[in-house]
């Protein structure tokens, strides 16, 4: 049996130095996270441990927000013309 990716030790220490070499590059960064696709985190920065956690339904409604927003603006702007 296989270890899932978000429980690999191996993936989350190189998604780790990842987001760690990310933040030196990158000071105003505030959150990252990498999840796995079946949205597990494997690692993060700038929010508390959320190890074991699914966070593709937060992603998901903050994708829709996102989107919802995108065409707004667009409304907007086709309407201001």
């Amino acid at each position: 049996m296989t270890t899932p990716l978000h429980r690999s030790s191996q993936t989350r220490a190189c998604c780790s130095e990842a987001l760690a070499a990310l933040e030196k590059q990158c000071s105003s960064l505030k959150l990252a996270v990498v999840v796995s696709d079946d949205g597990f985190e494997v690692a993060s920065h700038g929010i508390a441990d959320q190890q074991g956690n699914r966070l593709a339904k937060s992603w998901l409604e903050a994708e829709a927000a996102a989107r919802t927003n995108a065409e707004k603006s667009q409304g907007e702007f086709l309407d201001a013309e």
